[in-house]
């Protein structure tokens, strides 16, 4: 196995970019560790100062499709209700794979939190994973599945 499919997400059996990250760790001492994985070549810039769109649009895609996202989950085991629970909404961007087989940063809209179906006569158990559950595009609203990278 590919020791950077790790930082990376799958497509279904090949490996998807992950994001490169620089973590440094320091105390009263200073710095005691730092690490620079998944580095990437930058490509040119495509645009310069992107128009976002308001959160109010995000937040309206967010209301009318992530529900349904995690509806697959009924199909298999039949819950009463499906619970999804958005703890942090952040701002980033994420290396999203081009139809041409390329990566493009895309500025986009992380909502963290868990998801957990709730049984009959059982009481809701939370997912231990904190994660991104849901992201879309904050430039045109597209919502982005993340274990796929598009």
């Amino acid at each position: 196995m590919n020791p950077d499919a790790a930082h990376g997400v799958n497509d279904g059996g090949r490996f998807v970019s992950g994001t490169e990250v620089i973590s440094v760790t320091v105390d009263d001492a200073g710095v005691c560790s730092l690490s620079y994985e998944n580095p990437m070549q930058v490509g040119e810039v495509l645009e310069e100062s992107a128009a976002l769109l308001p959160f109010d649009e995000i937040a309206a895609i967010f209301e009318a499709v992530a529900l349904l996202d995690i509806q697959p989950l009924e199909a298999a085991a039949a819950p009463e209700e499906n619970i999804l629970r958005v703890e942090e909404i952040r701002f980033g961007y994420m290396a999203v794979l081009q139809a041409d087989g390329s990566y493009q940063y895309r500025p986009v809209w992380d909502f963290y939190g868990s998801y957990w179906p709730v049984y009959e006569g059982g009481a809701p158990a939370p997912d231990s994973l904190w994660e991104p559950v849901f992201t879309i595009d904050a430039v045109d609203g597209t919502v982005i599945d993340r274990w796929r990278g598009y």
